[in-house]
């Protein structure tokens, strides 16, 4: 199945040009100026640089591609950009290693909502191959307004709403023990009972009822997708794109699961790097049971069902400012995890 996760690396030193001497390699990661003659990437001796679509683009963040065919290994290869067309390595520049083939690199601190064109590049001696030009434009930040008020599940549980952008969310993890009709969930406490349910099942963290307040319940798959509805009335459980769209709007890559973290360590292990919860999604460290119905990652990781046909599941870490939106494997029913739900 489809994996989309987060890859931060490191961003090389940027250089400018103006001297006239020829670089030995790695001399333009150390700062080198020089005075480069330029070729288009389909310039002589049968040097193409392509410039690719970018990866990821966030509000802050965007890894560029680029493939270098007909050099060897002493050519380097990098990246420039700009905020204005036709950028030369006199703009921003990155480099990204030597040799043919594909490479990219992540480039960091960006402008919100702005327009960024960039090219690839390669380097050899006292010329530069620049491939084509492409652009790609930052997220916006969006900001939290106000919800609906309190929704109130069928066992009277009740849950505080934020409104981020067009979408209205829960601001806790769900804790009904029934479908929206009334019919019971069953709770399963023993591991090998968890492991054989196909039938929709929740249980809480390490079976302690303490945990259910702040971290609500855990649910398999069945739960999830049963014809009954977990969800309340005028509430489902999100599908893989409406999460996408959440994550978009607080600012996707390098700034989502930051904005989307309750802060401070009550419900997160240290350090919870980066949690502002400026998002106000409030989203806590509640762990999972896994497929042989062992509960790991409390405080360490919040995964989130969706409700579509695939088994993606959301993930905040409290390492990272950011999430994965990773898919289980096959079979994988037993796994509980938390359910946010989102206003119909």
């Amino acid at each position: 199945m489809k994996k989309i996760i987060i890859c931060i690396a490191l961003t090389g030193l940027l250089f400018a040009c103006s001297k006239t001497e020829s670089p030995t390699p790695g001399e333009l990661e150390q700062g080198t100026d020089l005075a480069l003659k330029a070729k288009p990437g389909g310039g002589g001796g049968g040097i193409i640089v392509t410039t690719n679509n970018p990866m990821f683009p966030s509000a802050i963040q965007s890894t560029l591609r680029g493939n270098l065919a007909g050099g060897n290994s002493t050519f380097q290869r990098g990246f420039c950009w700009s905020t204005e067309p036709a950028p030369t390595i006199s703009n921003d520049t990155v480099m990204a290693g030597f040799g043919n083939g594909d490479y990219g690199k992540t480039i960091y601190s960006l402008t919100p909502g702005t327009t960024y064109y960039y090219k690839a590049f390669a380097l050899k001696n006292s010329t530069v191959y620049y491939g084509n030009e492409r652009s790609f434009t930052t997220l916006t930040i969006g900001l939290p307004t106000e919800g609906v008020g309190i929704v109130t599940d069928i066992d009277g549980n009740e849950y505080n709403t934020v409104t981020l952008g067009t979408q209205v969310w829960m601001v806790e993890n769900l804790k009904t023990t029934h479908y929206r009709d009334g019919t019971p969930i069953t709770e399963i406490t023993d591991n090998a009972a968890w492991v054989a349910d196909t039938y929709g099942a929740y249980c809480i963290y390490e079976n302690n009822p303490a945990n259910k307040a702040v971290y609500g319940l855990l649910y398999n798959c069945f739960a999830v997708r049963n014809t009954h509805n977990i969800a309340p009335i005028g509430w489902h459980v999100p599908t893989v794109e409406e999460l996408i769209t959440l994550f978009n709007y607080v600012g996707g890559y390098g700034l989502a699961g930051a904005r989307m973290k309750e802060t401070g360590i009550d419900h997160w292990q240290e350090p919870n790097t980066g949690a502002e919860n400026s998002a106000e999604f409030t989203a806590v460290g509640a762990g999972r049971r896994d497929i042989t119905g062992i509960f790991n990652g409390l405080q360490q990781k919040n995964f989130l069902w969706n409700g579509g046909n695939t088994y993606d599941v959301w993930i905040l870490s409290y390492n990272s400012g950011s999430y994965t939106l990773d898919c289980c494997k096959s079979n994988v029913s037993p796994y509980g995890y938390s359910v946010r739900c989102v206003k119909d």
